[in-house]
């Protein structure tokens, strides 16, 4: 299970900004126990200036995973992401998800401006 999570894990894609990068995902150390729940921790840093964007996170997920319908941000940007059909359909098209897995993709409802 520690590999199957690692190996999702290792697919999330972070439409931030052009110019971000990911500094740090935390697992849980130990996997994933059927039908439990965990939180992953993901710090992004911003390498240039930008205004007038909306967040997007999206992550490949097996059929059988359930996510919140919100995703906090915290840090130099506050916000909440929230899941989007819209968002997800986009994903999809752009990179079908293999069998059995799904894109599961959030938005932030507003714009927001970032500090490089």
């Amino acid at each position: 299970m520690k590999r199957q999570i690692i190996i999702i894990l290792g697919i999330f894609i972070f439409i931030f900004l052009d110019c971000f990068e990911i500094e740090s995902i935390h697992l849980p150390p130990f996997g994933a126990k059927p039908d439990s729940t965990f939180s992953v921790p993901i710090s992004v840093s911003i390498e240039s200036p930008a205004e007038g964007i909306t967040p997007i996170f999206a992550m490949l997920l097996p059929q059988s995973w359930t996510v919140i319908d919100s995703i906090s941000v915290t840090g130099s940007v506050n916000t909440t992401l929230v899941y989007s059909d819209l968002q997800s359909e986009a994903m999809e098209n752009q990179e079908p998800a293999p069998e059995d897995y799904y894109w599961c993709a959030s938005a932030s409802p507003d714009t927001i401006s970032v500090e490089g």
